[in-house]
């Protein structure tokens, strides 16, 4: 299929779709080699298909991180149009799967470092976050320090 079959089908089989069928078709949109960027408006969707939609795309991460990058730099664009689902749990997942994007780290890390200071931030998004950073700063070790700072500042919050 084509990127415009694919939108078309996820837009019309996403809001009732369950894992083991979005995990086919990560496999099948990835055997199409599609350009993921064709797919980004389905992020826009209101309602179950955008949410669906970032679970499709973790599901492709799963398979293949390296396809996540761009959808990192698209995300990072258009962040604040994107507050009708929890973006942050995508996020993070993405993250996780694909490390920290060179060209946006310090982005990606001060946004970690944000959701892991919230009181906004669900507790499972912190965690995961915290994970990422603690990953990260295994590479980048000046790093840590900030990051032993935010971890008590947020353990004196309890």
């Amino acid at each position: 299929m084509n990127g415009k079959d694919w939108k078309e089908y996820l837009i019309l089989n996403l809001p009732e779709s369950n894992a083991a069928q979005r995990q086919l078709w990560a496999s099948q949109l990835l055997s199409d080699q599609l350009d993921l960027a064709e797919l980004f408006p389905l992020f826009f969707v209101e309602g179950k298909t955008a949410i669906r939609f970032s679970w499709f795309v973790s599901d492709i991460g799963a398979i293949e991180s390296k396809k996540l990058i761009p959808v990192l730099a698209h995300i990072r664009l258009n962040y604040d149009k994107l507050q009708h689902f929890p973006i942050d749990h995508s996020i993070t997942r993405y993250l996780l799967l694909s490390g920290i994007p060179e060209d946006n780290a310090g982005f990606w890390v001060d946004h970690l470092m944000h959701l892991v200071k919230s009181s906004d931030t669900k507790n499972f998004v912190k965690k995961t976050a915290l994970k990422i950073l603690v990953n990260y700063c295994a590479q980048y070790p000046e790093l840590k320090q900030e990051l032993d700072l935010i971890n008590q500042f947020t353990r004196s919050k309890k």
